[in-house]
């Protein structure tokens, strides 16, 4: 006789089991859940032996009562999937539509493998709700037939798969002559934010930037009552840009990254210090001087950016005045990073010459460089001029501490921590 609790016990989402136990405890949880909601009096005999219809009807509202209450959220992907197999089984339009409506509208299945049956169960639930969704379906070894019935739901507005899966699409429906399909696809495909971790990622990049350039597949969709794309979406919402290729492959990737960037005009974002999860030596891109020039050469493209990091890449004085040659240029810029180079007081001072005439500028970081006594002086000076400005961030061992109190007094919006 199986009690309700030990029941519960068994359908638990939350219940930890061992790896090896895993994929025969979900095959029997998705049966016992189903055979929990088929209609009619058969039942599993083992559960009870009381009244079949009584125990079944208390173990449906408790298995109902669980599945309704439990926090989507909390789940990690292999169970929100597990998740999914239970509520199709119990062929409840009210409980999927319950569970449907907890589901994130960013739903992430990254590095989890997706089986045909996975992607049924899924997109019967997400199909029962109104919500908007943006999916990431990366890593999950999806096969075409599989992205194509997510680009078909109405309610996935984004989707994301690597750019070489993107692009075998795009050639299936052109071949097939699925236009409609192929127009959908351009339109609802995402790549943002865009990581660079390798050279490959930089070929990916380049190969969109081509298409978008090229029309390649645009131009099929001409004669679509959606009317025809003139442009690749993917690149035109492209708004962050993080660049983690490291100390042995960042120079000559970035490179390759500056002939690029002038595509990406409405780019906002732009992370040249290195990985976000993981600040060390080692993710360190070290663009040097002649990074700095080769930006500083193709910034006036970037008249959308509004955040610029280039922490901890070993620029000198030589590059900085590059970009100081450049940054005006950016009209909407509000943050720009210099943390932890090894910038001077000429470098410095050619900052402090450009800050009054940029306009947009909230916040720019400076600690960490060489900068000494005379280029400290000279930004505090220049910061009478800059009414836009909100903060400094200015310490450097090589200041004196005198000259570190001085300045404080004379501008609040220095920041020495």
């Amino acid at each position: 006789d199986i009690k309700c609790k030990g029941l519960m016990k068994m359908i638990s989402l939350e219940h930890k089991k061992r790896k090896s136990q895993e994929d025969w405890l979900d095959i029997v949880r998705r049966f016992l859940v189903g055979m929990a909601f088929q209609d009619g009096n058969t039942f599993l005999r083992c559960f009870s032996h009381h009244s079949k219809a009584n125990t079944k009807s208390k173990k449906q509202k408790n298995l109902q009562k669980y599945l309704m209450e439990l926090e989507v959220s909390t789940l990690s992907t292999s169970k929100l999937l597990e998740l999914c197999h239970c509520v199709y089984e119990t062929q409840s339009p009210e409980l999927t539509a319950q569970i449907a409506s907890k589901l994130s509208e960013r739903l992430s299945f990254r590095g989890t493998r997706l089986t045909p049956p996975d992607i049924f169960v899924l997109l019967h639930v997400m199909h029962k709700t109104p919500s908007n969704f943006a999916v990431d379906l990366r890593d999950t070894s999806i096969d075409l037939q599989g992205i194509k019935q997510f680009v078909e739901l109405k309610n996935v507005t984004s989707f994301r798969v690597s750019v070489c899966d993107a692009i075998n699409l795009w050639e299936h429906l052109e071949q097939s002559e699925l236009l409609e399909l192929l127009h959908l696809s351009l339109l609802k495909f995402s790549v943002n934010p865009f990581e660079i971790k390798s050279l490959k990622d930089i070929e990916d990049l380049d190969l969109l930037v081509r298409i978008h350039q090229d029309r390649r597949f645009l131009s099929s969709t001409h004669n679509l009552s959606g009317g025809e794309l003139f442009e690749l979406p993917a690149v035109r919402t492209l708004q962050t840009l993080e660049f983690a290729l490291g100390p042995v492959n960042g120079p000559l990737g970035f490179r390759k990254l500056t002939k690029i960037l002038p595509a990406l005009a409405f780019l906002k974002y732009l992370d040249l210090e290195g990985s976000s999860s993981q600040k060390d030596k080692m993710t360190e891109n070290k663009i040097g001087d002649e990074g700095a020039e080769r930006l500083a050469d193709v910034l006036s493209n970037l008249t959308s950016l509004e955040k610029l990091i280039l922490s901890r890449n070993q620029i000198a004085d030589r590059g900085a005045q590059e970009l100081a040659r450049s940054l005006p240029n950016l009209k909407s810029l509000k943050t720009l990073s210099l943390y932890d180079n090894i910038i001077g007081d000429t470098g410095a001072e050619k900052l402090a010459e450009i800050l009054p005439v940029m306009k947009s500028l909230k916040g720019l970081d400076v600690k960490f460089n060489k900068i000494t006594d005379v280029g400290a002086q000279r930004l505090t000076q220049s910061l009478k001029n800059c009414p836009h400005i909100e903060t400094i961030w200015l310490w450097s061992p090589t200041i004196t501490h005198w000259m570190s109190e001085h300045i404080k007094q004379i501008d609040v919006r220095i920041n020495l921590q």
